[in-house]
């Protein structure tokens, strides 16, 4: 059951569009330059973006633990920052070869 429900977790994570538009500004450098301020501000939008998902799912009748409340957002946070630091090494790649 929990490898099923971290598996689900992963899942909807990764369709939800947010993760993706959020890492990428927050990532890209537009509004940050600092990567020490860039790794905040990730970790601020994951802890947010997780907190949407779960009051999403309880909003559609989900009945979640405590246990798996916490790794909803902490899977919403780690999955932002690995895909804004993504982002920004990519970015950073492109511009030096320029």
């Amino acid at each position: 059951m929990q490898e099923e429900y971290i598996t689900l977790l992963l899942q909807g994570a990764l369709k939800d569009p947010i993760l993706w538009i959020l890492s990428f500004v927050i990532g890209s450098g537009l509004l940050v330059k600092k990567l020490k301020n860039i790794y905040l501000y990730l970790f601020i939008g994951g802890l947010l973006w997780g907190f949407i998902r779960l009051y999403t799912y309880k909003a559609l009748g989900e009945i979640l633990t405590m246990n798996q409340s916490s790794q909803l957002i902490f899977i919403s946070i780690l999955l932002m920052i690995l895909f804004g630091i993504f982002f920004y090494f990519i970015i950073n790649l492109i511009k030096t070869k320029e």
